[in-house]
């Protein structure tokens, strides 16, 4: 079987501490039209870890999605001051985890690149990162 269409899959979702606070509120993430293609490989069903860019540089919690659709709705401060939608294709994602206090997330794994909207990892990773999680938010 091929490794790249094996399902379910995992991901990191990367976003800074003011698009969190969005999501996480609303329980959705956002993909421009430049990266429909992040988006259209996620499925339902499919979980997500949850990586503040900063202040912090940590994975504060998890998610798994339940429903991918598009919407022209403003959420996110960006596309408030715009007056548009800049990241209609979404997930919506039911929340599993998540720190109150983000200062106690969970550092990602040591030498993974998290620069992008949408991170593949592998299932081991993912399991390791929700068994810290557990432990260290006491759960």
């Amino acid at each position: 079987m091929n490794k790249s269409i094996d399902r379910p899959r995992y991901y990191i979702l990367v976003g800074d501490e003011t698009s969190w606070k969005t999501a996480l509120e609303y329980n959705q993430w956002g993909f421009s039209k430049k990266n429909i293609g992040l988006w259209n490989t996620i499925m339902e069903g499919e979980l997500v870890a949850f990586y503040a860019t900063k202040p912090i540089q940590k994975i504060i919690g998890f998610g798994k999605i339940s429903e991918k659709f598009t919407s022209n709705d403003i959420m996110w401060p960006d596309e408030k001051i715009f007056n548009k939608s800049l990241w209609e294709n979404r997930i919506k994602f039911k929340i599993m985890l998540v720190t109150k206090n983000w200062n106690d997330g969970i550092d990602p794994p040591k030498n993974m690149m998290l620069n992008i909207g949408r991170k593949v990892i592998e299932k081991k990773v993912f399991c390791t990162l929700i068994n810290k999680a557990k432990k260290k938010w006491k759960i």
